[in-house]
């Protein structure tokens, strides 16, 4: 189970819940899965299973940030991160870390709760570290999409980079939404 941390006062957003509505209102159906029974079925495939001991983490991160599990999802996928507690050294040697890829320029962002790059390397505070700083980036963006792909690139630095990310993203939760979560 994730270790509980604090974090600043949370605004819930209610974009994800438009969006999500929007998406799943105009996706086709393939399956049809009750409840959360979806989750477990997106973290069974053979790409995705290396993420299915943190499923709890996924959760929780999610319901203490009030985003969608479905964000997160798409963000490991994208991200595909290890789940070996190591890093990957980027052209610009700085270091993407833990399950979900957090740059360790992210750091300083996460002092507050006394995270360090070992932290972000280990699975559940790597799950939690991203549902904060996506949180953060959302809530601090001009729109939903914006915040998403200030996540991995701040849409000032380098528009092309965070537009190329964002569509990653999205083409990822449109898929899981086709395959898992929309009924007929």
């Amino acid at each position: 189970m994730c270790q509980v941390m604090k974090p600043k006062p949370k605004l819930v957003l209610f974009v994800n819940f438009l969006l999500v509505s929007f998406i799943t209102t105009n996706v086709a159906a393939n399956s049809c899965y009750e409840g959360d029974d979806w989750l477990d079925a997106a973290y069974s495939t053979p790409r995705m299973s290396r993420y299915l001991p943190y499923l709890d983490c996924i959760r929780w991160s999610a319901f203490q940030f009030g985003l969608q599990d479905e964000l997160l999802y798409s963000i490991l996928d994208v991200e595909y991160g290890a789940v070996n507690l190591s890093c990957t050294v980027n052209r610009n040697r700085t270091q993407d870390c833990g399950i979900s890829g957090i740059n360790d320029v992210r750091l300083p962002e996460l002092k507050d709760f006394d995270l360090t790059k070992a932290d972000i390397k280990t699975p559940c505070k790597s799950i939690w570290s991203t549902a904060y700083l996506l949180h953060h980036e959302i809530t601090h963006a001009e729109d939903f999409w914006t915040g998403v792909g200030n996540y991995h690139y701040k849409k000032s630095v380098g528009p092309k980079t965070h537009a190329i990310y964002v569509g990653k993203v999205r083409d990822s939760w449109l898929k899981l939404v086709e395959q898992f979560r929309s009924c007929s």
